[in-house]
């Protein structure tokens, strides 16, 4: 086998990035998704997924903790035990783990995931995952709203900080994906007594989160190094998710009610840019349109007697 002068430098780059730059390849080694989902008013039990695509690390455990913002419109889903919230076990990536669910807020717009595996059972989660279920969780929109929501868009965040309830575990304990930045910690007193040149009584001196410390107001200092985790997001990707409140759909009005001028106002509405009819005042059909085939429906309805509007499927 013989190589010219070019191939000989491609084959030897490449044999660089692969043995040296393995970051290049393994970057983002875990991804974790949160589902962007959608239901109506009143809806109960929206399925809402958190996948898991990874690469290399064995995990033996996990803390996630999710947020909801928009919270008049969406809750996640409780259980029969006060502040146990709802997941679904017969999809749940690794059955054999424990689960635990909660609300640190109490009050079911946020939930704390918790869930441990035993190492004596050696029941890990071995990799590679592509896109994969890990958990599913359960939403529940409200029945009713005070006031109309200023948004339709609820988003659904994981956080992202170790120090808030985030952690894939491997089997040994380790934390997967932390980074450790090495700052130093200054405490600064000064002297409330004097006598003479000694100092009797050191009071501390308040710290303002951001602003330096100016040692020349600081009659002693007390400095250390430490450390604090963040997680490494070249290793760890997070997709945040969504939760989308949809118009509500049918015709909800009372049905003895609906007459010729009725019928006339739809007309009026396909036909000749009328007056706008909402979903409640004129989908027959409950598919959150109002068109032709709702026309139709109601001229059925009026004048041959046909089925009145309605969305029960029963």
């Amino acid at each position: 086998m013989s190589f010219n002068n070019r191939s000989k430098n491609i084959f030897i780059t490449a044999l660089f990035v692969i043995l040296f730059v393995p970051s290049l390849i393994f970057s983002q080694n875990i991804t974790l998704t949160v589902g962007d989902v959608s239901g109506q008013t009143g809806e109960k039990l929206v399925p809402l997924d958190i996948t898991i695509s990874n690469l290399v690390d064995t995990l033996i455990g996990f803390q996630l903790w999710l947020q909801l913002g928009g919270f008049e419109i969406v809750k996640f889903q409780e259980g029969d035990v006060p502040l146990k919230y709802l997941y679904d076990t017969s999809s749940y990536i690794m059955p054999e783990w424990g689960v635990h669910t909660t609300s640190l807020g109490g009050n079911g717009r946020d939930i704390l995931i918790t869930s441990v595996g035993y190492t004596l059972d050696y029941n890990f989660l071995i990799p590679p995952q592509n896109d994969e279920l890990l958990i599913r969780l359960y939403l529940e929109v409200v029945d009713t709203f005070v006031f109309p929501p200023e948004d339709s868009l609820a988003r659904i965040d994981m956080s992202t900080e170790p120090s808030w309830h985030f952690s894939l575990i491997k089997p040994s304990g380790e934390s997967i994906g932390l980074t450790y930045n090495i700052y130093t910690d200054t405490t600064c007193y000064e002297c409330i007594t004097w006598v003479g040149e000694t100092c009797l009584e050191y009071q501390r001196v308040p710290r303002v989160i951001g602003v330096p410390i100016d040692p020349s107001l600081c009659d002693s200092m007390y400095i250390v190094l430490d450390t604090t985790a963040i997680l490494d997001m070249n290793y760890v990707q997070i997709n945040q998710g969504s939760f989308t409140l949809l118009p509500t759909c049918g015709y909800s009005l009372a049905t003895e009610d609906y007459d010729i001028y009725d019928l006339v106002a739809l007309v009026d509405f396909i036909f000749t840019d009328g007056a706008t009819l909402t979903n409640d005042e004129a989908d027959f059909t409950c598919d959150c349109a109002v068109d032709i085939s709702d026309l139709v429906g109601f001229v059925d309805f009026i004048f041959t007697g046909g089925v009145a509007p309605s969305c029960s499927t029963e």
